[in-house]
């Protein structure tokens, strides 16, 4: 059987060899031993598994009930992100042919923690005459195109829903925008 890690914040703070006085006050009643003959950089923390040694370039991490522990940093970096005061923004883009996929891409995003932006996929009955391209068959595409720039404006992330490796005109001005403000981007196909 899987299992996944709970999200959990958690606080850290990576042990450089000249921030002692730092990881005393962090660790508060805690308090580290710094060095020994054999390891003279090495930071001692007092776990309930007894002493662990923590070396320079080491993250010390305060667990969930205030314990503290070592983490080495290749370890730390797989599995921790910052953690922001707010949620991480991804806004999509693509062609509105592909709304439907959109529509889940946001949702499985949304169940992660993130704030989707993109399109809206409008129930059926709307417009039932138009498959696609809906903004320029209502008079209202250039109105939309600004609107999706201020999305990107708003995004940590952009993501582009390139169904079949397909990228169009509008889809490939947003990538160059989003380039432009140097947002990361990530595609749902590979594009190389």
């Amino acid at each position: 059987m899987k299992y996944r890690k709970k999200p959990v914040v958690i606080e850290a703070i990576q042990w450089t060899g000249t921030n002692l006085e730092e990881m005393r006050k962090f660790m508060n009643k805690n308090k580290p031993a710094w060095g020994s003959e054999s390891y003279p950089d090495a930071l001692y923390i007092y776990t309930l598994e007894g002493t662990h040694r923590a070396d320079i370039g080491d993250w010390i991490i305060k667990g969930v009930q205030g314990e503290f522990y070592p983490c080495k940093s290749d370890i730390f970096e797989q599995t921790y992100e910052i953690a922001n005061e707010k949620p991480k923004i991804i806004c999509l883009c693509g062609s509105s042919r592909f709304v439907a996929e959109m529509a889940i891409i946001a949702w499985s995003f949304e169940k992660e923690g993130y704030i989707a932006l993109g399109l809206h996929l409008l129930p059926i009955g709307y417009k039932t005459d138009v498959v696609d391209h809906l903004a320029e068959a209502e008079g209202v595409a250039a109105q939309m195109d600004a609107l999706h720039l201020k999305k990107i404006d708003l995004a940590d992330e952009i993501f582009i829903v390139n169904k079949n490796r397909y990228i169009g005109e509008s889809t490939k001005r947003e990538i160059e925008y989003a380039t432009r403000l140097k947002k990361p981007i990530k595609y749902l196909e590979s594009v190389g």
